[in-house]
């Protein structure tokens, strides 16, 4: 267990057993070790093991604004990935025709002292983009929203939804890009 590492990529699968007694196995992404990596505990045969896929691992890392700062969403992906190494330089994607959109930040102060969590996330808002982590490649990747999926119809639900109110939420508060 010496050469478990922090930041080390492990692929994941996920096997269902078929009628005919084989296996067939999906990939569920990369995921990365995080937190206290590994432990047992008793001497048992159970290992619990902490992992992130690349959000969680670049999530709540104070960013580094590079010199001089990314003026595209691509950029701004590769510069947030850079905060976690060399290992990690390349493993972000953007949908083709947003990568080289512009995004720029109004200077260094903007950005500094921020998570890169926050700062992905900005990117993606100023480019019509959400963020999520690729399943093959396990790389942090913006694409633009979709407008198809599943529907979900009140007939679709084994059982109705709860509703109540949430009393803990203080203020709901919009400000408007006229600053």
């Amino acid at each position: 267990f010496q050469s478990i590492k922090e930041r080390q990529g492990v692929e994941l699968h996920l096997g269902v057993l078929l009628e005919g007694g084989g296996v067939e196995y999906k990939q569920l992404g990369l995921y990365y070790q995080a937190g206290n990596w590994w432990n047992t505990s008793d001497n048992s045969m159970v290992m619990k093991w902490s992992l992130v896929d690349i959000l969680g691992l670049v999530a709540d890392r104070t960013f580094l604004p590079p010199d001089p700062l990314p003026t595209t969403l691509g950029g701004w992906l590769g510069a947030v990935v850079a905060q976690l190494g060399d290992n990690f330089k390349n493993r972000y994607h953007a949908d083709p025709a947003y990568a080289n959109l512009p995004v720029t930040a109004r200077g260094v102060e903007a950005v500094t002292g921020k998570k890169c969590g926050e700062i992905a996330r900005w990117a993606c808002m100023a480019s019509g983009t959400w963020l999520r982590a690729d399943n093959d490649g396990g790389r942090l990747t913006a694409e633009p929203l979709w407008n198809q999926g599943a529907k979900l119809d009140l007939d679709n639900l084994e059982s109705y939804p709860a509703m109540r109110a949430n009393e803990s939420l203080a203020a709901l508060i919009f400000r408007l890009a006229d600053e």
